[in-house]
């Protein structure tokens, strides 16, 4: 017998999101989605000489989990680069929206083989180097970072001495975990930054008690995914305080789920103690040196 699959997923294309982002690859998978399941019903909107389709911010919002900043922000980016047209109706009316195939085909085309370089480049460094060391020269944002922060031993960060949330597994065994898991970790990169990006946009149109909680919850279980060990975990009070100190940051995203993959591969290597809270070592001290340097 099959299994059912009980949830959503949104297909979006590797090329596009390399090229575009994350938030653009899947907001752009939304709207194809909706434009072939309008065109099989035949139910295209003729506009201006173009089948266009209709879609509510809301139904982007529930569609995608991203807030209308971030939808806004990246439809414009789609546009810019001619893969689709959006169209206002009116104050009571959803916008209106052009899906220009060919551009799309055109666009993963020119792009496809930058991605295949990106890509062979990151399983040819991922197998002569250690992990950490790999990201570290990958990413171009943590070795900027490194430079601005001391010794992790030294900063006053989060041991979180106080939470159960330590595992007692014997150091040497995490490298060949980090081997494993190494793409793993580079794969979240994306989906941590997407998920602090998030949480920035909605809580600028909604500092709304529940949405916050939403969040934090979210990226307790998005952090605990990233160490097999930490898997069993339960949020503590000093985990809770962490994640919320995260989510407020006003440095870039990027930089954040830079530095705590950087953690996260460090711990993974034997190099930091199995706890929950050295996701976030440098991250208080990172925020106070960069913040104001480069602007962020």
């Amino acid at each position: 017998m099959q299994n059912k699959i009980e949830y959503d997923y949104i297909a979006s294309s590797k090329v596009i999101r390399h090229a575009l982002g994350p938030q653009a690859a899947d907001i752009l998978a939304t709207l194809i989605y909706k434009y072939q399941y309008w065109e099989s019903q035949g139910k295209l909107n003729p506009h201006k000489g173009l089948n266009c389709f209709h879609i509510s911010i809301n139904d982007l919002r529930e569609e995608t989990c991203f807030g209308k900043s971030v939808i806004d922000k990246n439809i414009k980016r789609l546009e810019k680069e001619g893969l689709i047209q959006s169209f206002r109706q009116g104050l009571t009316k959803p916008n209106l929206y052009y899906l220009n195939k060919d551009k799309v085909v055109k666009f993963i085309k020119n792009n496809e083989r930058k991605y295949n370089t990106w890509r062979q480049g990151i399983r040819s460094k991922n197998s002569t180097k250690s992990p950490n060391n790999t990201l570290m020269a990958h990413s171009g944002t943590s070795s900027r970072i490194e430079m601005e922060v001391q010794d992790n031993s030294l900063l006053n960060t989060t041991n979180n001495k106080n939470t159960n949330n330590k595992s007692t597994n014997n150091k040497n065994t995490n490298c060949v975990n980090a081997e494993e898991y190494y793409e793993v970790l580079y794969d979240k990169l994306d989906e941590l930054e997407g998920l602090l990006e998030s949480y920035k946009f909605d809580c600028l149109e909604d500092d709304d008690e529940c949405v916050q909680e939403i969040y934090i919850q979210s990226l307790f279980i998005t952090l605990k995914n990233l160490i097999p060990d930490f898997s069993n975990y339960k949020m503590s009070n000093k985990d809770r305080k962490f994640l919320s100190e995260t989510l407020d940051y006003p440095i870039k995203s990027y930089v954040i789920a830079s530095k705590i993959i950087d953690n996260a591969t460090s711990i993974l290597n034997g190099d930091k103690e199995e706890r929950f809270g050295n996701l976030f070592i440098g991250l208080s001290q990172l925020n106070e040196n960069i913040s104001t340097k480069y602007d962020l």
